[in-house]
């Protein structure tokens, strides 16, 4: 079996990251569950494939199988940097 997954929406100063995960070669139909550094447990498994409102951090992506059978991948979502500005006052009249 294997896992494909995308970053489908990229963080942005004013929005959470999303990741969509799409299995192949497996048997059955797949369910699909998010984490970060702990192995899900058996409950956290969906027929949901896509996981928005994430934030900045790492993120294992699982998919099982009809069979139970189970693969990972790791996504990590990078919070932008911050866009700052500078003012310079000037006197110049035009």
């Amino acid at each position: 079996m294997q896992l494909n997954t995308d970053i489908s929406a990229d963080l942005t100063c004013t929005a959470p990251g999303q990741i969509t995960a799409n299995a192949t070669g497996g048997w059955g139909t797949y369910t699909y569950a998010i984490a970060q550094g702990t192995p899900p447990a058996a409950g956290d498994f969906t027929s949901n494939n896509v996981f928005g409102s994430l934030a900045a951090g790492t993120y294992e992506v699982y998919v099982r199988d009809l069979n139970g059978c189970e693969v990972f991948s790791t996504e990590t979502l990078v919070q932008p940097t911050q866009i700052t500005a500078t003012a310079v006052a000037s006197s110049t009249i035009l």
